[in-house]
């Protein structure tokens, strides 16, 4: 009966006689179901809209946070918690829907424990790649200091004989600290450091605190460490709006646009489906609209401009949350799930996914141990987001 309303539903055929029901058992089989009425999806969809939306703007209240250490961990569990959100929701919500597998019936259940072991391989894979790049990065450090202790004692047998500087010129020369961990100072620096200084920028002494600077992301999905700097004016902003500006704007607008039609077809299924294609949708927003908002102000826009833009950008998800209802009312649903799942899997596997482990491997050239946290942060906001998704599917209410 509920596999019927459904379809009647979403065809506009709401008429109980048709379906030999009396009003008040219609009504109670709509309520039970889940499925909205057209006023409903509508409403539903734009308070969902709206909260998401809410994202674009919530830059200027992480602005003072955005310099701090717990900022980057934060963000580094809110972009694994949106990888496993996506990724979940494409597989255990809207491939379902696209192919019509009702999660109540055995197909549709045994599908998504199928659809689990299909993502925890892709999970295994990316776990063993991130691994490998940290433990060869650290054997790569440890045969380099190994070599670097070998040419000190070379260095200072030279000295015995008489060399006199040869350690200084050494170590100088090829950059290896000595000892005690400390890198030679005597007049060498010093003197680079008078050449050095006046030609030096904002931008190059930023560069010059490598441990410090450790990288974080490069994507729109986050935030980079020349962004940081700039929103706390470490670097002079552009004094011309960069292209990249512009790009991402009408990126950030075609994707929200997206997201929009995903959200109004979901609601015109049901409330269930609607809430939880938004609720990925938010995971994913989050961290993205930070990251525009960061990279809108290195490129050259003031942070009253930055905020601006992209709330303006952020307002095409009502656009799209129309067309989404409209499309939805006329038997579009199956195509607008499978467009948004072939987007949500490639921006969460191929786009997002990528980004972690370039970092790792960034970060393991740096401090080969801290690779190790940063992998495990990621990796609980992934298991987090993956983990709620496939609940929902898995253990639902009969």
């Amino acid at each position: 009966m509920e596999a019927s309303m459904l379809t009647n539903h979403s065809a506009g055929v709401n008429n109980p006689i048709r379906l030999g029901l009396s009003q008040t058992q219609f009504e109670n089989e709509v309520t039970s179901s889940g499925i909205l009425t057209t006023a409903e999806a509508w409403g539903w969809a734009f308070l969902f809209v709206t909260i998401i939306n809410m994202s674009s703007v919530m830059g200027i209240i992480f602005f003072p946070l955005m310099k701090k250490s717990y900022y980057t961990l934060i963000m580094r569990m809110m972009i694994g918690l949106a990888i496993g959100s996506l990724s979940g929701s494409s597989l255990f919500h809207l491939i379902p829907a696209a192919f019509d597998l009702g999660e109540k019936n055995d197909k549709g259940q045994s599908y998504i424990n199928i659809a689990l072991f299909i993502w925890l391989s892709m999970w295994i894979v990316m776990l063993l790649e991130c691994t490998i790049k940290i433990v060869v990065k650290i054997r790569a450090v440890k045969s380099e200091r190994k070599y670097q202790r070998k040419c000190i004692m070379a260095a200072e047998a030279d000295t015995n004989l008489g060399g006199g500087d040869i350690p200084l010129q050494i170590s100088s020369q090829l950059n290896i600290p000595f000892s005690n961990g400390n890198a030679p100072t005597d007049g060498l620096e010093e003197e680079d450091e008078n050449n050095e200084d006046d030609d030096a920028t904002p931008a190059t002494n930023s560069l010059k605190t490598s441990h410090a600077n450790l990288p974080v992301y490069h994507s729109t999905f986050s935030l980079n460490r020349t962004a940081i700097e700039a929103v706390g004016g470490d670097l002079k902003r552009p004094q011309t709006i960069k292209t990249v500006a512009w790009l991402i704007i009408i990126g950030d607008s075609l994707h929200n646009f997206i997201d929009g039609v995903s959200i109004g077809a979901a609601f015109v299924k049901d409330f269930r489906t609607g809430a939880i294609i938004s609720m990925a949708i938010m995971c994913e927003e989050f961290p993205h609209e930070l990251g525009d908002f960061a990279i809108l102000i290195s490129s050259g826009f003031s942070v009253k401009k930055a905020l601006l833009v992209n709330f303006l950008s952020a307002l095409t998800c009502y656009l799209g949350m129309g067309l989404g209802i409209l499309l939805g009312e006329i038997h579009w649903s199956n195509y607008i799930f499978a467009f948004a799942s072939g987007i949500f899997l490639y921006v969460s596997l191929a786009d997002m996914v990528p980004e972690i482990t370039s970092l790792i491997e960034e970060v393991s050239e740096v401090q080969p141990k801290q690779a190790w946290s940063v992998l495990l942060t990621h990796n609980i906001g992934i298991l987090t987001g993956i983990t709620i998704l496939y609940a929902l599917a898995a253990f639902q209410p009969k």
